[in-house]
């Protein structure tokens, strides 16, 4: 059975590389799929964030990198996708994501959701807070605490941050 792990991805973060591991080894095949939003401005381009996954998940065979912009729930059927992976943190991305499920459900005529829960260490961890650490400057060990290599060198790069 193939799985699809959405997300925005911006930017990816060692707890996003955490769930698509975890849940490559769950299913025959995974796509990472990056969310294009046409009405958010992101710190990063869909084509950037391919590009980290890629190179942060290269290596595992079964899992496929793309991206998708409107409803999740008409890509995973168009996909022929039967089950939605996606992490949870804690109690409030439980609640988030409870809804997120109902209504995939609900709109792909009963696609199912598996939520993985967060690796303690990783926990602390998102997007938010990857952006925030980029928007500082701050660099270096910071950064990459948080995000695979590959984000925290493009980052440093495209924001002109030091250290």
């Amino acid at each position: 059975m193939k799985a699809l792990y959405p997300g925005s991805f911006d930017p990816v973060t060692l707890g996003h590389i955490d769930v698509a591991e975890r849940a490559a080894k769950l299913f025959d095949g995974l796509t990472v799929a990056v969310f294009e939003h046409p009405d958010k401005a992101a710190m990063f381009s869909v084509d950037e964030r391919i590009e980290f996954l890629t190179a942060s998940l290269n290596g595992i065979a079964n899992i496929k990198i793309g991206a998708y912009s409107g409803l999740l729930a008409d890509y995973a059927v168009k996909n022929d996708f039967r089950v939605i992976v996606r992490g949870v943190r804690n109690a409030s991305d439980y609640e988030i994501e409870f809804q997120r499920a109902a209504a995939n459900r609900v709109l792909s005529n009963g696609i199912e959701t598996v939520l993985l829960v967060s690796d303690p260490a990783l926990s602390f961890l998102s997007s938010g807070m990857a952006r925030e650490i980029i928007k500082a400057g701050r660099g270096g060990s910071a950064l990459e605490a948080v995000t695979p290599r590959r984000v925290a060198e493009a980052a440093k790069l495209k924001f002109n941050i030091k250290g």
